[in-house]
């Protein structure tokens, strides 16, 4: 990663296969977003699913399998065996 000498920020320089980046741009073009925006958002999202499976992952490792409702049960519970 390095700065970039424009605005000071961190900048991280990645090499897409050549249909990805024409992809990209394109897609970009359609939303209206600059590349950079697109980037941003789509590493955002990334990040947070990443963080959100993990959790998923630890709460899975400290449960047992008494904590888990199967999908009978569920639909019984719910009333929803027809």
């Amino acid at each position: 990663m390095t700065a970039n000498p424009q605005r000071g920020k961190p900048m991280l320089t990645i090499e897409l296969p050549d249909e990805t980046e024409k992809h990209f741009i394109d897609l970009a073009s359609k939303t209206g977003k600059t590349t950079n925006e697109l980037l941003t958002d789509a590493i955002n999202e990334l990040m947070e699913d990443l963080e959100d499976y993990a959790e998923c992952v630890e709460i899975m490792k400290n449960s047992k399998p008494e904590d888990y409702t199967s999908m009978e049960e569920l639909e019984k519970e719910l009333d929803l065996d027809n």
